[in-house]
């Protein structure tokens, strides 16, 4: 994510994939340990977090928050903690069909909540979220007035808001049960064949601003209201693939393919146009991810080995709450930061070396790396086009360099009566972040507990566009690192 500094709802939503930054692909960690015929076990997880004003920074738990700024008379001071706790039952079942088919089943039940206390300089978060649990009329024109307070209850009542999960005291809770199951059939005592099915799902969020009227109120924002929650959003992910030795067990070679359906796309929003200045999580539409992944490693000699992987993703977002229409990249398009194709390959050449010096019995080694990241877009939503004009505009510059994918005539993000340099009406698109190929090269020298290493990261000093934001109204590139030399020494005590 990318948050602004002292937004309190940013740092809550640590848990939620920003609308901008969707993973390549959602993947499933197993339930219990597969190596067990049968498991079962509780647990109760609680995580404490305590805002702070910088990206991903974190205060130790126990250790107490200080009030940042000012605090005027009559005025809440920023304090902001939620507490999230987790209470879950898990367990797999592990049967042999046959002395070569074996079937595994599992569940895990879990019991979450996510109690958001505090008060900033504007808002008692603490007293908002109990009105909004309470759901009663006399609670809800007792914190937001009568008016306000009758328009919440009317949208509580109609289904607009949903309140539902809150209790009186302004505690999120969500439970529910994922399940997973496996089909192994090992073909052959070097080839298992292998089929997965399993659910995944992120915990909710509570926001600070739920319920809040969005600054405009017309097309499909007409009556809109920030959601009080997001709820959890569901992975259904479906998996085929094998694992094999070859070649004398000189090769081994994996390969799965995939595919995962995502429903209630879990995010972070920044909308200052059209709804708040405030960061809030929301459940806004549905995906689907179509891929294959592989890897390898063969030993060709005693000396040399030669390894690598590959992944080809096909993604496509399915389904757009309405007030994204326009918005975000429209339904059929691709997911963000998922490039079609990605692979890497390394070779490594290890020889004796009778002495250096007085040193004796080293093994010397050399490898090579070269890595290569397919092309993709960033972001969901379609801002490229402003983000850029704003860049000519408040820097003078002539632009970016970087390339935009045109994917809408208009984008209704953009404020009311804004013109582009050299553009007809305000078009939608998506900065392309183009693929890059990374090359690594290392020598080093071995001896009984010490090693010692010189390497080249990054050996053309390529520049690749890893990460592509507009987050502050203008692109901004996060590139990986460039040509890097050094020498890394070790002991293994």
């Amino acid at each position: 994510q990318v948050e602004v500094a002292g937004d309190d709802d940013a740092q809550h939503a640590a848990d939620v994939e920003d609308v901008d930054a969707v993973p390549d692909a959602q993947r499933i960690r197993d339930l219990a340990d597969e190596s067990a015929q049968g498991a079962a076990a509780a647990e109760d997880a609680r995580d404490d977090v305590r805002n702070a004003p910088e990206r991903d920074a974190s205060v130790e738990e126990g250790f107490d928050r200080h009030f940042v700024g000012r605090v005027e008379r009559g005025r809440q001071p920023r304090l902001h903690r939620p507490h999230d706790e987790q209470i879950a039952v898990f367990g797999q079942f592990e049967f042999d069909l046959t002395e070569t088919v074996t079937v595994a089943l599992g569940a895990r039940w879990y019991d979450i909540d996510d109690d958001y206390k505090g008060a900033t300089t504007t808002v008692n978060v603490t007293n908002r979220l109990a009105a909004l649990g309470d759901g009663s009329l006399a609670a809800l024109q007792s914190y937001f007035g009568a008016g306000e307070g009758q328009a919440i209850f009317d949208a509580i009542q109609s289904g607009q808001l949903d309140v539902s999960n809150l209790d009186g005291s302004g505690v999120l809770n969500q439970s529910d049960t994922i399940m997973k199951a496996s089909l192994d059939w090992r073909a052959s005592d070097n080839v298992l064949v292998f089929a997965n099915y399993a659910q995944g799902f992120r915990p909710p969020v509570t926001n600070r601003v739920g319920a809040g009227l969005s600054n405009v109120q017309t097309g499909p924002f007409e009556g809109f209201r920030v959601p009080v929650s997001s709820a959890t959003d569901d992975l259904d992910n479906f998996e085929l693939g094998f694992k094999a030795d070859l070649l004398d067990n000189t090769l081994r070679l994996n390969a799965t393919g995939y595919y995962s359906e995502i429903k209630n796309l879990q995010t972070s929003r920044f909308d200052p146009t059209n709804i708040s200045f405030l960061w809030f999580a929301d459940n806004v539409g549905d995906a689907e991810i179509r891929g294959i992944d592989g890897d390898f490693i063969w030993a060709a000699s005693d000396q040399f080995t030669l390894s690598g992987a590959f992944s080809i993703l096909d993604t496509e977002i399915t389904r757009l709450n309405d007030e994204l229409q326009g918005i975000s990249a429209p339904v059929g398009s691709e997911l963000p930061f998922a490039a079609d194709f990605s692979a890497n390959l390394r070779a490594r050449y290890e020889f004796d070396i009778n002495s250096i010096g007085d040193l004796n019995g080293l093994t010397g080694y050399l490898t090579g790396v070269i890595a290569y990241t397919g092309e993709s877009v960033a972001g969901v939503k379609m801002d490229a086009y402003v983000a850029e004009d704003t860049l000519q505009r408040v820097y003078q510059v002539s632009g970016s360099g970087l390339e935009i994918r045109r994917e809408a005539d208009a984008f209704l993000g953009a404020a009311q009566g804004t013109d582009l340099i050299n553009e007809t009406g305000v078009p939608g698109g998506r900065f392309v972040q183009g693929g890059y190929t990374i090359a690594n090269m290392a020598f080093g020298v071995t001896m009984d507990k010490w090693s010692a290493e010189l390497f080249i990261d990054n050996v053309t000093d390529e520049s690749g566009a890893v990460y592509v934001d507009t987050q502050n109204f203008t692109p901004k590139v996060v590139t990986n690192r460039p040509r890097t030399v050094g020498l890394r020494l070790s002991y293994d005590f």
